[in-house]
């Protein structure tokens, strides 16, 4: 079953696809009725794709459990901090809007140099989701582009005390910048790594991104 199934993924990847197989992945069609498993896994072709998933998954999750247990305390989302951009004359500003960066930017909006791995505006974590490194950081100790790994906590700076973001459905959750996060403990999915804990800091990243124009901006006329 699992060898036809790879088979059946590497003609749809390579566009030879017989009549067959197209009947096979028909039969299979999620209607919306259909209930779909916790531990399901997606793959997409665009990034945003993904981005979109995820973020509709976390909001889900976070429903679920504000119904079960009335709140959502083991959640919190991070926002990126510190965002400077270009003026006119090439000078460095700080970015004065950062709410429109923070909605309206995804990981698939960000471009990073190259080797630089990817980032996302906002992290939405929540204790023992998965994670994925996406760059090398201690390749001896397992810390590399591609590392799977579990959040155990995040920890903030001292003295900080995060602040509250209401979601759709009057949702509260925790909410702090990148800056007051002191690091992330994180753990190996892979058992056979050892030490199976480690940290990830908070890093600095020089970006470009596609920010939506302020309406003001906006040409307005007939294509």
């Amino acid at each position: 079953m699992l060898r036809d199934l790879l088979l059946l993924l590497r003609q749809y990847r390579n566009g030879t696809l017989t009549e067959k197989d197209i009947r096979k992945v028909n039969e299979r069609i999620v209607q919306r009725t259909t209930v779909l498993p916790e531990d399901i896994r997606y793959a997409t072709f665009f990034n945003r794709d993904r981005d979109a998933i995820n973020t509709a998954l976390f909001e889900e999750r976070c429903k679920v459990m504000k119904e079960r247990h009335g709140t959502v305390a083991d959640s919190v989302l991070i926002f990126s901090a510190n965002i400077f951009i270009q003026d006119g004359t090439k000078k460095y500003v700080r970015l004065r809007n950062c709410q429109s960066f923070w909605e309206n930017c995804g990981e698939d909006s960000i471009k990073l140099g190259k080797g630089q791995g990817r980032m996302d505006p906002v992290l939405k974590l929540y204790a023992g989701c998965h994670v994925m490194l996406t760059r090398n950081t201690s390749v001896r100790e397992g810390q590399a582009n591609g590392t799977q790994a579990t959040l155990e906590k995040v920890v903030l700076k001292n003295g900080v005390q995060p602040g509250r973001v209401v979601l759709s459905g009057n949702i509260s959750i925790a909410a702090v910048q990148a800056c007051q996060v002191s690091y992330l403990l994180l753990q190996h999915v892979n058992k056979r790594v050892n030490p199976a804990l480690f940290k990830v800091f908070p890093r600095q990243n020089t970006f470009r991104a596609n920010l939506l124009k302020p309406r003001a901006l906006q040409i307005k006329g007939n294509d």
